[in-house]
């Protein structure tokens, strides 16, 4: 199918749109990889402070308060990720021509779950050792405040 220019068409509008909006979803991808990646800094800032308080002054309720950023962080960069991975998806079938023109809408598309996501090895490679740097500071501040 052509328009009357004759550039070729497909799911209704012409392929320099179709580029266009492939760039949109490009961008939307990148943002969420971006977002991912400044979340991983700020848990490791601020988890590894905390730690450092915690040993320095023996605080074990400090230790302890580590474990929120961590699960939130977790939580969020999970949340990244499998946005992310919807927007993928949504690429794909831009790309194959079964997606509405200029669909942004990436909740439609089937994907992973949270849990799924959270559990991914990009996730869990980067947050599962700082959660056991924190647990192993939580056991030996346990075991000095016990001595």
């Amino acid at each position: 199918m052509t328009d009357g220019k004759g550039n070729a068409t497909a799911g209704g509008y012409d392929a320099e749109d179709r580029r266009e909006h492939l760039k949109m979803v490009q961008a939307v991808i990148g943002r969420m990889a971006s977002n991912s990646f400044v979340l991983k800094g700020w848990s490791l800032t601020i988890t590894v402070a905390l730690l450092a308080i915690a040993a320095k002054e023996t605080a074990l309720a400090v230790a302890l308060a580590a474990l929120g950023p961590i699960a939130a962080f977790a939580g969020l960069d999970a949340f990244y990720l499998q946005q992310e991975r919807r927007y993928r998806k949504l690429y794909e079938r831009i790309v194959d021509g079964s997606a509405a023109p200029n669909q942004m809408n990436a909740a439609a598309e089937n994907g992973e779950s949270g849990l799924d996501a959270l559990l991914s090895g990009t996730v869990l490679a980067f947050h599962l050792p700082i959660l056991l740097a924190t647990l192993a500071t939580v056991a030996y501040l346990v075991a000095k405040l016990l001595t």
